[in-house]
């Protein structure tokens, strides 16, 4: 099997694998269940520097869940083919995790590379209100994907950028 096939088949089982994780989680707790992830474009998917600014953005996420009184607990955190992930479980309706979350991702430093997914109770997750916006030239973000704007080595130098950034503060 050749590299590329390998990796395609690792992050296709990874994919599916989090979506057996995630409904089993729904199942055992029958509430707001949260997946957190950093949307990262290119390979490799895992690295100190990744895992370094994932943990302290989930730090930092947890921190503000906290003082927002929301009562949660962590149910797995792993690497996985496809980077660094975690699942949270939130005592609190969906919907104002999904505001938290979209807020989260709009106004935390590296925030535009955070996935933060926020299950119903169907297992899928919650829309955003708000279109995500181009790394690179500030379009919406699926409109460059769907028509090649960008490579993925370039949009993984500004990802770089942006993580390297973040750990220097």
């Amino acid at each position: 099997m050749s590299n590329q096939k390998e990796i395609q088949k690792q992050i296709l089982d990874a994919k599916e694998n989090r979506w057996i994780k995630q409904q089993n989680y729904l199942k055992e707790h029958g509430s707001t269940i949260m997946s957190f992830k950093l949307n990262i474009p290119h390979w490799p998917k895992c690295s100190e520097m990744i895992t370094s600014a994932f943990d302290i953005s989930l730090r930092n996420f947890s921190e503000l869940l906290t003082e927002k009184n929301i009562l949660f607990n962590f149910l797995s955190r792993e690497e996985t083919a496809l980077g660094p992930e975690a699942f949270i479980h939130c005592k609190e309706v969906s919907n104002k995790i999904k505001e938290i979350t979209v807020n989260f991702e709009e106004e935390y430093t590296i925030g535009r590379l955070l996935d933060l997914d926020v299950l119903g109770q169907d297992g899928k997750p919650l829309e955003r209100t708000t279109k995500r916006l181009c790394l690179i030239c500030s379009d919406i973000s699926i409109n460059c994907m769907r028509t090649g704007k960008h490579t993925s080595k370039e949009v993984r130098e500004v990802f770089d950028k942006m993580i390297i950034s973040s750990l220097e503060i």
